[in-house]
């Protein structure tokens, strides 16, 4: 028994046939790099600030600048493409790592109570009469006096800091590995037969 191909009556240039599949094996591409933007954006990561920490291995955003770096880079009828982020710091709390200071001796971390809108966190130089202390467990901070003659904490201060790993993109892919397969099925076998 053998399997045999033969062009559509409709289409008399095998070419064409060639045409339309790439076209739908491109379609196919782009819908199932969607598949995996949507399961990553929507489920691996996280919303909300330091107010809610990361969990079971989500990373969460307080701008959603890192969340919206992620995008799928395909032309329209190409057979190649990608979906990731060019930011330096999404490939850090992919794969983790350490972060140090390059400008000065020590990186400035925000603490929660630090409202962070679109854009970078507020540093140090955003604030004034900021002053150091050491805390009762040994941190170094930044404080501000408040009215009453209290202090604010607004930053600590850290030599370097260690991101754990938070794979969400390699969660993504695992997640949505069965409905990329079908949908490029899909696409190969409106391709072949376009008529269904």
């Amino acid at each position: 028994m053998t399997h045999e191909w033969q062009p559509s009556p409709a289409v008399e240039d095998p070419r064409e046939v060639t045409v339309k599949m790439k076209r739908e094996l491109s379609d196919g591409l782009h819908d199932s790099f969607a598949i995996l933007e949507t399961n990553h954006k929507r489920k691996q990561i996280g919303t909300g600030g330091a107010a809610r920490p990361a969990v079971q291995g989500k990373w969460t955003t307080r701008t959603g600048q890192l969340r919206r770096s992620f995008t799928i880079e395909q032309k329209k009828g190409d057979l190649s493409g990608s979906y990731g982020s060019d930011l330096k710091r999404a490939g850090m709390i992919e794969r983790g790592g350490t972060i140090r200071p390059t400008r000065s001796k020590f990186l400035a971390i925000p603490l929660p109570h630090l409202k962070v809108g679109v854009g970078a966190a507020p540093g140090p130089r955003d604030f004034g009469n900021l002053f150091f202390i050491t805390s009762k467990a040994g941190n170094l901070l930044l404080v501000r006096p408040v009215s009453g003659g209290g202090i604010q904490p607004m930053f600590v201060l850290k030599t370097q800091v260690t991101m754990p790993k938070r794979p969400t993109l390699d969660k993504a892919v695992k997640a949505t590995d069965s409905a990329r397969v079908k949908r490029m099925n899909d696409a190969v076998a409106k391709g072949v037969n376009p008529d269904g």
